[in-house]
Formats: C-alpha cells, sequence, structure tokens
C-alpha cells in the first residue's frame, strides 16, 4: 500500500535497476473490462506457446511495481502486470466490486494470451486474484498470494488505525516534486532500493489541469465494505500459495496461517527480515520463492 506522505530497500536490487531490469519497457497495453479501459504490461519474449504469468499490484500500487521482477521470468513464461480499475493507467469507476477485478484479471490473461496462467498477487490483488482461480478454474492453474489480508469470513476487519486515516481524497499539487515528496509506503519500512522507490513513485503520479496528483482513486475502500460479494470462497481448484513477511503488520503469522487453514491447501511460507512489501524489500528471495513454485529457473 502507499499513501500520500516513505519507503524500504534492499541492496540486493541495486544491480538489477541499474543494469536496466527496470528500465527495459514491455508492450504496454489495454482491453475494455465492464466499459473501463484496463491497460496492462506484457514481456513477451518466450513466445505465445509459452506458459502465462501474470502479476497483480496491491492498494494504491500499479503494474510498474513489478518492472523489477516480472523480467526474471520473461524467458520461460509469457509475462504481464496490469493496473487495476482506479490504479496505475487504468480507467476509475463509480464503484469498485471484487469480482469486477477478478474479471479485470481473467480478461487481461485472455487478451494477452496468458491462458491458462498463475496468478501472482501481493497484498489487495490476493481477493481478486482468489475470486478469479474460482470464477473460471480453466484459465487459472496456481496463485501465489504474498501478504494479503485477503477477504475471507475467517478474518475480521482489520482493527488499523492506518486504514481509518489515509486520505479519501485526491490532493492536488503545484509541482511533481512536491508531490513526490509527501510519497509514503504504508506499512512504513526502511530497507527499499532508493532507485526503486524513485522508479514506482515517479509512475505514480499524473498530470492534471490543476497541477499534479497520484493516479489511484482515493475513494476506493481496500476493505470493499459496500460489496456485498467480497468475501472469496474456500474452494478454489488451483492450487494457492501464501507467502508472508515475517514481520508484516498486515498479513503476521497468525493472519497467514488462517489463509492457509482457510482454503486448506498448505502451509504458508515466509520471508526472513521482512515487512509487508515482500517484492520491494527482499527481491531476490521473493523470485526465488516464486521459481520454487512455479518455475522458471
Amino acid at each position: 500500500m502507499m499513501e500520500d506522505g516513505a519507503g524500504c530497500a534492499a541492496p540486493e536490487l541495486h544491480s538489477r535497476v541499474r543494469s536496466g531490469h527496470v528500465a527495459g519497457e514491455p508492450q504496454v497495453r489495454q482491453v475494455e473490462v465492464d466499459g473501463a479501459a484496463i491497460r496492462y504490461r506484457l514481456w513477451d519474449q518466450a513466445g505465445p506457446d509459452a506458459p502465462g504469468l501474470l502479476f497483480a499490484h496491491g492498494f494504491r500500487a500499479h503494474a510498474r511495481w513489478w518492472d523489477h521482477i516480472a523480467p526474471a521470468f520473461a524467458h520461460r513464461f509469457r509475462v504481464a502486470a496490469l493496473d487495476f480499475s482506479g490504479f496505475g493507467d487504468s480507467d476509475w469507476r463509480d464503484a469498485y466490486f471484487a469480482l469486477t477485478f477478478a474479471r479485470e484479471l481473467l480478461a487481461v490473461g485472455e487478451d494477452a494470451g496468458l491462458t491458462p496462467m498463475t496468478i501472482v498477487a501481493h497484498s489487495f490483488g490476493g481477493t481478486p486474484a482468489a475470486h478469479a482461480a474460482f470464477m473460471a478454474p480453466e484459465q487459472v492453474v496456481r496463485v501465489v498470494v504474498i501478504d494479503s489480508r485477503m477477504l475471507i469470513p475467517a478474518l475480521p476487519e482489520p482493527a488499523s488505525e492506518m486504514l481509518r486515516t489515509i486520505s479519501r481524497q485526491n490532493q492536488v499539487f503545484d509541482s511533481a516534486e512536491a508531490l513526490l515528496g509527501r510519497f509514503r509506503l504504508l506499512p512504513p519500512v526502511d530497507e527499499v532500493a532508493p532507485e526503486l522507490l524513485d522508479h514506482i513513485s515517479r509512475h505514480s503520479i499524473r498530470r492534471v489541469e490543476e497541477g499534479w496528483t497520484w493516479k489511484f482513486d482515493a475513494r476506493l475502500d481496500p476493505q470493499l465494505n459496500e460489496d456485498p460479494g467480497r468475501f472469496v470462497p474456500s474452494n478454489i481448484q488451483a492450487p494457492l500459495n501464501f507467502i508472508y513477511g515475517a514481520r508484516s503488520d498486515v498479513a503476521p503469522p497468525e493472519t497467514a496461517w488462517t489463509v492457509a487453514r482457510y482454503f486448506g491447501q498448505g502451509d504458508p511460507v515466509f520471508v526472513a527480515e521482512t515487512n509487508h512489501h515482500v517484492p520491494l524489500e527482499r527481491p531476490a528471495a521473493l523470485i526465488g520463492l516464486l521459481r520454487g513454485m512455479i518455475g522458471g529457473a
């Protein structure tokens, strides 16, 4: 999650950022879902017959949070990362629903030629990914959820003051630098490579007539409390792996084990010395875990 207001880092990422893995540009495409244009990034070096892999971002994030992760799999998989509606460069909606986000995942998978595919989803993206697996078992063959407080009946609504205090209005600033100075990761962490933090923050803002603002729709409730269909059924057919940060405030061990027991598909796996933002804090460790789960070495 990010808010308007600091960031986290991994020294092992510096060489990856500097060597151009983050700078390398995939195809940028879009598909319409329920009247909204959904943008996504596609790495297609492995060709049309390669297995599909789709990355889904967290709350108030966007597809480019995966720019340093996705290329590690592009030699073996046909890889994409999307912007959910209300985030990144995709359109906003009047209202947001878990099943709509799930349809966006499935539509991107089909449009990009990924299906049958694996979905790797961080935080907020975990619930739509599991919904997509339940809705279309022939299209989703595995789900890997990273540090997500998933919307399941077994978990009560979080008591975190953080969720109650985030701004619900999109503020406008006179300059890009003034806005970037307010970029924050929530929960806050201290170990993200500066190059990576700069990369994701600069792709989190957009120019409007009055100045500069965030790309995300601040009205969107991370808990989707107004959505009666937000809870994920437990009986999804695809294997579901759950990865969490050992020091996470969002998915601590008790939450990770509750999710694992709910889906009944094996023990959760933790990444040591990591908080909520596993893809940013320990990208090399995450890539190694994912390769063990889905292949791609």
